[in-house]
């Protein structure tokens, strides 16, 4: 008596396709947009064009990626470790985009993006404040002084007027 062992099917996710051709549709939606750009010449060495092109480029590595786990048949490798939900990731991260639309202006981009990198450090369950806190401040200042000083791109200063 033969047996035949047959591999069963392989299980493939209709939403890992779903996301990842949606992934590419974002990809063609922002390069379109990037592409139709109109900057003058003398602008700078990198101009605003510069970051929609390294999004496009890691967009497409994540949906190549995901497409290629789900034609594979590993719906696994996104499945959340329990089926609670945690809100308070959510609600965190929530203030924090709500914080920095409201303080901008008033307390300026350094200090209304610490506050947003700090919460959503603490929305991804981070417990080392102090750690934190200052991450949040040197990511936010290099932010703004690489927007400021070397693109030559106006963000809110804030309370720091004159000071940077």
């Amino acid at each position: 008596m033969s047996e035949t062992s047959e591999k069963p099917p392989v299980a493939r996710s209709k939403a890992g396709y779903a996301v990842g051709l949606g992934l590419l549709v974002l990809v063609a939606i922002i390069w379109f947009d990037t592409a139709r750009m109109q900057v003058p010449p003398n602008y700078s060495a990198y101009g605003p064009q510069i970051f929609p092109y390294l999004s496009i480029a890691a967009l497409i590595a994540v949906a190549l990626y995901l497409l290629w786990q789900t034609w594979a048949g590993r719906p696994d490798a996104a499945k959340p470790e329990s089926d609670e939900s945690d809100w308070t990731g959510v609600v965190a991260i929530s203030v924090g985009l709500l914080s920095q639309a409201v303080l901008i202006e008033r307390l300026g981009f350094v200090i209304s993006a610490a506050i947003l990198f700090f919460l959503v450090a603490w929305g991804f369950r981070s417990r080392k404040y102090l750690r934190d806190a200052v991450i949040a401040i040197v990511l936010s200042l290099v932010t703004y002084l690489v927007f400021t000083r070397l693109l030559d791109l106006q963000l809110p200063p804030g309370i720091f007027k004159g000071v940077f």
